[in-house]
């Protein structure tokens, strides 16, 4: 291809120098050709030179597409794995990469990457695992709450203990007789969790984000990383998308 460009502007150079207007092969003699006639048999040439340009072009496009053809059911299948890779808890960085490599510069590819790129390296919670550190958040804040002031070491150890001991309690109690209501800590906390329980996490957030800014501040690794399993989640049915779009093509 860089042959035959050269060899292009090597003659449109040859057809515009000054030197060659007034070319005559052999002037005077039957034999001679005139400077029109050299222009118009290189002009000849440079057309037959665009025609393999643009025959080349239209092959390599086709080309091109046949590759991407050909590499169809791999996409499907790297981003299928993908998908269920976000639907666990295990690091995915490997499976991202590939399909990164596949996708090439493809548009639709590049916010699915850009969303999850940043836990590829660790995971993202499940939903079991989210809930169950729930639990831990929840009885920190009551802990907080039911903690008296204290001063001296041995009085705050007791007091951390009497506070364990109520936030325990009053979660107990929740799940015999009923989270309590009203818009206090304790209810506010029994709320959030009830929503964690079904599994309705961003109505969790939503209740959490009314509790005073130093309970709040309490959950707010918890609540980070709920967000991140909501971004995954939200990919996965992206992947979805993806998968039956490029599906279609192979068919």
């Amino acid at each position: 291809m860089a042959g035959l460009i050269a060899g292009v502007v090597g003659i449109v150079l040859a057809l515009t120098y000054p030197q060659w207007t007034p070319i005559v092969y052999g002037s005077g003699s039957d034999k001679g050709l005139t400077a029109d006639q050299v222009r118009a048999e290189m002009k000849g040439e440079v057309d037959a030179l665009k025609a393999t340009l643009a025959s080349m072009a239209v092959k390599q496009a086709s080309l091109e597409q046949a590759v991407q053809t050909a590499k169809l059911p791999g996409i499907l299948m790297v981003a299928e794995d993908l998908r269920a890779a976000l639907g666990g808890s295990e690091p995915y960085a490997g499976t991202l990469n590939l399909f990164r490599s596949l996708t090439g510069d493809d548009p639709d590819a590049a916010p699915v990457i850009a969303a999850v790129e940043g836990s590829a390296e660790v995971g993202v919670p499940t939903v079991a695992e989210l809930q169950d550190g729930f639990d831990e958040v929840a009885h920190t804040i009551l802990m907080a709450e039911q903690r008296p002031q204290a001063t001296g070491n041995l009085a705050a150890q007791v007091s951390d203990t009497m506070a364990s001991l109520a936030a325990a309690t009053m979660r107990l109690r929740w799940r015999l007789d009923g989270a309590p209501t009203g818009d206090g800590v304790p209810a506010t906390v029994a709320r959030a969790e009830q929503a964690v329980m079904n599994g309705d996490f961003q109505v969790a957030i939503d209740t959490l984000s009314v509790l005073p800014e130093e309970r709040r501040a309490l959950a707010q690794g918890w609540i980070e990383t709920v967000q991140t399993r909501l971004k995954a989640d939200a990919v996965r049915e992206d992947l979805d998308a993806y998968i039956i779009s490029r599906a279609a093509r192979v068919q």
